[in-house]
């Protein structure tokens, strides 16, 4: 069986600020990147659906929220890939 780990990520009131800077940063024609950090905030939010989804990457050490709630952290990577455009 197959292992995927995950760097860990502080949920607070910073983290979508944060990510949505870093993300416009990788946007820029000024370097080569790979999207690293719109990539994985992409696949977070492919797997958190509910609060029970952040509950369990908690428990795995992926997630720590400081929001207060899960719902709370649901809907900061809904409103962050709301402004995701997929590139073909």
């Amino acid at each position: 069986m197959a292992t995927l780990k995950l760097p860990p990520v502080k949920v607070d009131n910073y983290t979508a600020p944060n990510l949505m800077n870093l993300m416009a940063q990788e946007m820029c024609p000024d370097f080569v990147n790979d999207f690293e950090i719109t990539s994985y905030v992409s696949f977070l939010n492919s797997l958190i659906e509910k609060a029970e989804n952040v509950k369990e990457l908690r428990d795995a050490g992926v997630l720590g929220n400081r929001l207060g709630s899960d719902k709370a952290v649901v809907r900061l990577f809904n409103k962050i890939n709301a402004k995701l455009v997929p590139n073909p």
